[in-house]
């Protein structure tokens, strides 16, 4: 029969050394956060990256590519706005939500049109009947303050 002695409690060790306490850093909570957010796929093919800034920096450069990628995409976007146009048989609703997604991707890759310009092409690209309720528009709102959500 063993006995046990009760009398000295053992110290406590602190149960994180610098290599852990590392593993908690801001840096790498954000890594971790990142990482999550990818799609396994994506996630394989960028797993040699393995600071924040590299993964950042990665992904940057696949999504959003070089310079002369970011200029292509933006004459791109250009030549989409001035060629929107209703389609036969589109009702107004689809072609707004059309126009408001293409305005958006627009802002997204800075480029910049005045409201003016916005809103002309918006009206102009409107179905030929309706043409007077675009005359109207025109004639009795402030154009060029005038936005969608107004």
């Amino acid at each position: 029969m063993t006995t046990t002695v009760y009398g000295e409690v053992p110290k406590l060790v602190n149960a994180y050394d610098d290599n852990d306490k590392k593993m908690f850093s801001d840096d790498h909570k954000a890594y971790g956060v990142l990482s999550v957010c990818l799609s396994r796929e994506i996630a394989q093919t960028l797993r040699d990256h393995t600071t924040t800034k590299g993964l950042w920096d990665a992904l940057v450069s696949k999504f959003e590519g070089k310079t002369e990628m970011k200029n292509i995409r933006k004459g791109m976007l250009k030549g989409e706005f001035n060629m929107f146009n209703h389609v036969h048989g589109e009702s107004v609703t689809n072609l707004i939500h059309r126009y408001e997604t293409l305005i958006t991707k627009i802002k997204s890759a800075g480029i910049e049109y005045d409201q003016i310009e916005i809103n002309d092409k918006l009206l102009n690209s409107q179905s030929y009947t309706w043409n007077r309720s675009v005359i109207a528009i025109k004639r009795t709102t402030n154009i060029h303050i005038t936005t969608l959500q107004t």
